[in-house]
């Protein structure tokens, strides 16, 4: 399929002006960049919407007024829990033996 060589001519003339017209270029660079950002920033919503589901509950439903209560807990005791021995089980949370 061959191309027609006025096409290709108007192509080169148009872009050698677009490239010599510094508003043009600006404009230009605008339009793909535009579209280019609202894609990552809509990816990374729905990237930290699935990663951090509660977070993101949290800050819809406007918080909880325990939050730093629970953080200063879990900075203190950490998530570990220490396991008790019963009669059922003498070791009903894991932990080295």
């Amino acid at each position: 399929m061959a191309v027609n060589p006025a096409l290709i001519k108007a192509t080169v003339k148009v872009a050698i002006s677009v490239a010599t017209d510094e508003e043009m270029r600006k404009k230009i660079l605008i339009i793909f960049l535009i579209p280019i950002i609202a894609v990552l920033l809509i990816l990374s919503m729905f990237y930290y919407i699935l990663s951090q589901p509660f977070a993101v509950l949290t800050d819809i439903l406007g918080g909880s007024s325990d939050t730093p209560y629970i953080e200063k807990f879990r900075s203190d005791k950490g998530y570990i829990l220490q396991g008790k021995g019963n009669d059922v089980d003498p070791y009903p949370y894991l932990f080295e033996k």
